[in-house]
């Protein structure tokens, strides 16, 4: 059974969810106008893209980028390039939260036997806090080969 939306029923909507008493309906008007609304704030957002390289040299992970004590930033996406196939396949990149145990992290993607470039734009940004690390970790080590990193991310000065 559907009920029917009236001004009176929406009244008593706002009366009951916001506990208002003794006031009068009359004195209250809905315009039967719609108004879109736009947000404009994502596209002043300055973005930024980082990159890096390292050579990779054994089987483990490896370090990228290092969230300065006085920033936070919020990843947006990432591409990941290999310098060829077949030297070195990773699982994918992760945020490590404490850097000083390596034990808390979470994978922004996991493919094991990854060995050619990929691009992954975040369906929300990641919020990367002051000392976090964004690393990537390699599985099988055959040659030494330089793996690139580019990060979308927005910086927040920190205070």
């Amino acid at each position: 059974m559907t009920k029917e939306i009236t001004k009176a029923r929406i009244l008593q909507e706002i009366e009951d969810k916001f506990k208002l008493r003794e006031w009068i309906p009359d004195k209250f008007t809905f315009s039967e106008e719609v108004i879109p609304v736009y947000n404009i704030e994502p596209h002043l957002q300055k973005w930024e893209v980082e990159d890096t390289t390292v050579s990779i040299t054994s089987a483990s992970g490896f370090t990228f980028f290092t969230v300065p004590q006085t920033e936070r930033w919020l990843l947006r996406g990432y591409n990941v390039i290999y310098g060829m196939t077949g030297a070195i396949k990773g699982s994918g990149l992760f945020i490590d939260h404490r850097p000083t145990d390596n034990t808390h992290y979470i994978y922004l993607d996991l493919v094991k036997g990854q060995e050619v470039s990929y691009i992954l734009n975040l369906p929300v940004p990641v919020v990367l806090e002051p000392g976090n690390r964004v690393r990537y970790l390699i599985d099988t080590y055959v040659s030494t080969q330089d793996l690139s990193i580019f990060i979308d991310v927005q910086k927040e000065e920190l205070r």
